[in-house]
């Protein structure tokens, strides 16, 4: 929906339903691909071992269950069976846990799927891009708060994965809403965008986790924060100089100088992009000139693309050397994991029914 839009209409339709649908992959609009026995899968999340992979595995509408199953494709598993809507799985680094959405709130499990239980209440909505901290001590989280008859839209908050301490972090006035939070490699600091819906400035903030008071990291036409391994960068979408798609810039954060990845190449699709565990490489999803949804490995000291493939979701190995992503075909999608190394491919899903 995002590609063709030029850019005053991005400002507006970012300013309004940004939030609500953006980085997103409608599950109404995967399910109708289901009906007729189609397999759906999606967001595929590594064990921190490196030794499964867990994934969203769509059977309706309104119906997803969590699975995992061994990186050699053995012993696929419905952790979920007895909830109707588990989706956006995403593993702890500690390996002990997992956290998902239920489609309106958060929810966490052991890794072996015992022990399910919600962790939020009370919000319109908990958005899927929540994030587990580094140290595994808090998820950290955009809920959406309804007040009379306007709706403050992402305020951040963290949670421990037993429910305990939740803490709102950015209480703003309604003329402004929060999302997409990022963790310091520490786990003390939070990144995040703050839209002043009124004035219409983005800005990217920072925020220690046991502060009220933000600090300015950038402002303009930047947003889908994400922080670097290394500490001191922090990569973005931008807007800036494109009228269709976006850049890949990263931000400095102690000299806060901006780069441009793509080069006004403005290609980008609205996807987070997502650091190698080691800190040298992005992922992130772009169209190619044939308007193919791509993702693509890219070097942020040289912008040099190292690898790039047809495909979605792309997640990282622990170990920096493989990329998990989805590939969509005539009847359903499967989970397929390359080797940088060698560019081999396999698909791990091509049994399970």
């Amino acid at each position: 929906m995002w590609r063709g839009i030029r850019q005053t209409r991005y400002l507006v339709l970012i300013l309004l339903v940004f939030p609500l649908v953006a980085f997103q992959q409608p599950l109404s609009t995967l399910s109708q691909q289901q009906n007729g026995g189609f397999k759906v899968l999606s967001y595929p999340s590594w064990s921190p071992d490196g030794s499964q992979i867990i994934f969203e595995y769509a059977t309706g509408p309104d119906q997803a269950s969590i699975w995992v199953i061994n990186v050699d494709g053995s012993s696929p598993q419905n952790l979920t069976p007895d909830l109707s809507l588990a989706r956006v799985p995403k593993w702890s680094p500690n390996g002990q846990f997992i956290a998902f959405s239920d489609g309106k709130d958060l929810w966490v499990m052991n890794a072996d799927g015992s022990s399910q239980h919600q962790l939020t209440s009370g919000f319109q909505y908990v958005d899927t891009l929540f994030q587990w901290s580094p140290d595994s001590q808090f998820i950290v989280f955009a809920g959406y708060l309804q007040y009379g008859d306007e709706t403050k839209i992402g305020t951040i908050s963290i949670v421990r994965p037993d429910g305990s301490d939740l803490t709102r972090l950015t209480p703003k006035e309604l003329v402004a809403f929060d999302y997409t939070p990022t963790w310091s490699p520490d786990s003390q600091q939070i990144a995040y965008i703050d839209v002043d819906t009124e004035n219409r400035v983005f800005e990217i903030k920072i925020q220690s986790i046991d502060s009220t008071d933000s600090e300015l990291l950038t402002s303009g036409l930047s947003f889908g924060a994400v922080w670097s391994p290394n500490s001191d960068l922090i990569a973005a979408l931008s807007l800036d100089g494109c009228t269709d798609g976006y850049d890949l810039i990263t931000i400095s954060v102690s000299s806060l100088t901006k780069t441009n990845l793509t080069d006004g190449e403005c290609s980008g699709t609205l996807s987070l992009p997502k650091w190698s565990p080691d800190g040298q490489f992005i992922v992130y999803r772009y169209y190619d000139e044939n308007d193919k949804s791509m993702f693509g490995v890219l070097d942020p000291n040289t912008g040099e693309r190292t690898y790039e493939a047809e495909g979605l979701d792309p997640t990282w190995s622990p170990d920096s050397q493989q990329i998990a992503f989805i590939d969509f075909y005539e009847r359903g999608s499967d989970i397929w994991i390359v080797d940088l190394g060698s560019s081999e491919l396999r698909n791990l899903t091509q049994d399970l029914q």
